[in-house]
């Protein structure tokens, strides 16, 4: 029965969390946890912690939904103009168009998963089927998220990683047995996560409503590919320019206006490529979806939802550190 329990849980950890295999960039349990970690992360603290922040994910969801039904200014809601494409983008509609793609990207959809992960790890840990050490945050800072490669490398979530990365080794080293180390191998092996990420979006989105052919996911997620290649390419640039030491290792500290300007790049490659892709995910608003459940802001309102969210938000900051 053992031997059965560990299995299931390697099979779904699939992050690898505790095993040899685990994924690169899990992120550590926060500094209050860790202290607290002798011998293990005490239950009650660890439960508290998710539960707090799960309650703030929650209501800012909620708040989220109800604010884009007052005036559908939301990130979550539909624009009343909906240009087909980036090009039919007015300068006056380009600073909103920038910020949804930010908070839809950094705030919406990390929330939205985010808060699906503490939700399991409450129901987990408090029954007893495995420890809070099984449960490290599943997104890393945003602050690290200033090139590409670190954006799905080091903030998002890596539930993926492991089983596109492992089908897509199969395919390009041991299927069409690409030479290693080499620049074909990279981005090709690159390119089959992307594609296999596609797809799997493909079917989440149909789930949800979106039809395939109206799903620009096996569009948005392979074009990281050349994303990947052009950041690669001005990297290498910049090291045979004279690049100085600090700059090239990472251990030393990444400058400032080395991370501002990757910002800007990110920001710039995804407001460029996530037009269509969310445009279609943001459709589903149109047809009366919610974000949570049940809504405590058609109870108490909008004014006193924004209010008890300020306020619980430095509270969980404050009390349990809460990631950004």
């Amino acid at each position: 029965m053992a031997r059965i329990r560990r299995t299931s849980g390697l099979f779904l950890a699939s992050r690898g969390v505790g095993t040899p295999w685990a994924v690169k960039n899990i992120p550590r349990h926060p500094g209050a946890l860790g202290a607290q970690a002798r011998p293990g992360i005490p239950k009650s603290a660890f439960l508290l912690r998710q539960a707090a922040i799960f309650a703030w994910q929650y209501l800012l969801l909620d708040v989220m939904c109800a604010v884009s039904r007052l005036d559908g200014s939301s990130p979550a809601a539909p624009s009343a103009r909906k240009p087909s494409r980036y090009s039919e983008v007015t300068a006056a509609e380009l600073p909103g168009y920038v910020f949804m793609v930010v908070a839809s990207w950094f705030l919406v959809a990390r929330v939205l998963v985010d808060a699906g992960y503490r939700a399991v790890s409450l129901v987990a840990v408090s029954s007893g089927a495995s420890p809070p050490e099984d449960w490290p945050p599943l997104f890393g800072s945003m602050w690290t998220a200033f090139t590409l490669r670190n954006f799905w490398g080091k903030f998002w979530h890596q539930m993926l990683r492991w089983p596109l990365t492992s089908w897509a080794n199969y395919l390009a080293r041991d299927l069409l047995r690409l030479p290693r180390p080499s620049l074909t191998e990279r981005y090709l092996n690159t390119l089959l996560v992307f594609l296999l990420s596609g797809l799997l979006h493909v079917v989440v989105d149909s789930v949800q409503g979106v039809p395939p052919s109206q799903s620009k996911a096996m569009v948005f997620f392979p074009l990281f590919t050349v994303g990947f290649m052009v950041e690669d390419g001005i990297q290498e640039a910049w090291k045979r320019l004279g690049a100085p030491k600090q700059a090239r290792q990472p251990d030393l500290g990444t400058p400032l206006w080395q991370r501002v300007l990757g910002f800007v790049w990110v920001i710039t490659w995804m407001s460029l490529t996530s037009r269509q892709y969310l445009f279609a995910s943001r459709q589903m608003s149109e047809h009366g979806r919610e974000f949570v459940p049940i809504s405590v802001v058609r109870f108490i309102g909008v004014p006193a939802g924004i209010f008890c969210l300020l306020v619980a938000g430095v509270t969980v900051k404050v009390a349990f550190g809460g990631e950004l």
